[in-house]
């Protein structure tokens, strides 16, 4: 049985373990760097394919717009950059073209 304490923490993990949870000290996980790398992961390439799908799908039913892909996004701001300067929207940029190649 748990000894309450009075730290919020102490009174979770209690709480837990009388719920039937099996709590592990210092758990090693041999590539927690790469899981925890946004880039390594996989995370970054899965959050911007899921970006241009919704994006994309969001576009495809606006009513009133003549831009209907993120393509069609990329091409305006290419086109009319002098009015679609944006601080780091190159960066954005390079990631979603990134993006692109990998969800066509």
């Amino acid at each position: 049985m748990c000894s309450t304490r009075i730290f919020d923490d102490a009174k979770f993990i209690c709480k837990r373990r009388q719920e039937g949870a099996v709590l592990l000290d210092n758990l090693e996980i041999a590539n927690i760097s790469t899981i925890l790398n946004f880039a390594a992961s996989g995370e970054a390439t899965a959050l911007l394919a899921e970006f241009k799908i919704s994006l994309n799908a969001y576009l495809k039913e606006l009513v009133s717009s003549q831009v209907r892909t993120l393509a069609d996004i990329i091409a305006f701001n290419q086109q009319f950059a002098d009015l679609a300067s944006v601080q780091n929207e190159n960066r954005f940029l390079s990631y979603v073209q990134v993006a692109m190649i990998y969800v066509q």
